[in-house]
């Protein structure tokens, strides 16, 4: 296994900087780290609803600051564009040219999403028992129980969490507010940061 340095970007102009990412949320950098050869950002989302994680990870080249336009512009329709040529790959009804334009797109869209997730991986690898976490599917917060029990084959990377809220299901650990979850799904919150 190679490691991959994550570096703080301590100087970095986007900081404090209003942003809107690809989809159209919009936040304030907190935080820039070097992540392999992409810049990447922590932001918060200004006012956090209920159901949305107020903490999220995007590359800085997908962000449109202050009003301006993003680096790397056409990002979703690219995105779209490689997904599309994947399911037509996968189906055996791509041509020669598709197939090259698909590895073209995912070539040029790996790095984005490689580095995203070394940070989310990085950021998660420090949450010690007692910390702060927010859960990004359902914008819950909760405290670590455990960031380490034994592996679930159903659960990627799990950890335990109590949440400030029980999630109601038919789950007797759900109703009490512990669950075992996977980090995909956990944030540290941004005072951990």
């Amino acid at each position: 296994m190679y490691s991959i340095n994550v570096t703080p970007l301590s100087d970095s102009s986007w900081l404090r900087s209003k942003a809107t990412d690809p989809y159209g949320r919009a936040g304030t950098v907190r935080l820039a780290y070097q992540v392999s050869t992409i810049q990447v950002a922590i932001l918060t989302d200004p006012t956090p609803a209920p159901d949305t994680c107020p903490v999220w990870i995007q590359p800085l080249d997908l962000l449109a600051r202050d009003g301006g336009t993003a680096d790397f512009q056409d990002f979703r329709a690219r995105f779209k564009e490689e997904s599309d040529l994947k399911l037509l790959m996968l189906s055996d009804r791509a041509s020669t040219s598709e197939r090259e334009r698909q590895r073209e797109l995912q070539d040029r869209l790996t790095p984005y999403s490689f580095a995203e997730h070394r940070l989310h991986r990085f950021l998660n690898a420090q949450l010690r028992v007692g910390d702060r976490v927010v859960d990004t599917y359902r914008g819950r917060r909760g405290t670590l129980l455990d960031p380490s029990p034994p592996p679930l084959p159903h659960i990627s990377s799990p950890m335990i969490v109590r949440f400030d809220e029980p999630y109601v299901t038919g789950d007797p650990q759900w109703l009490k507010g512990t669950s075992t979850i996977s980090a995909i799904g956990l944030y540290p919150t941004l005072g951990l940061l």
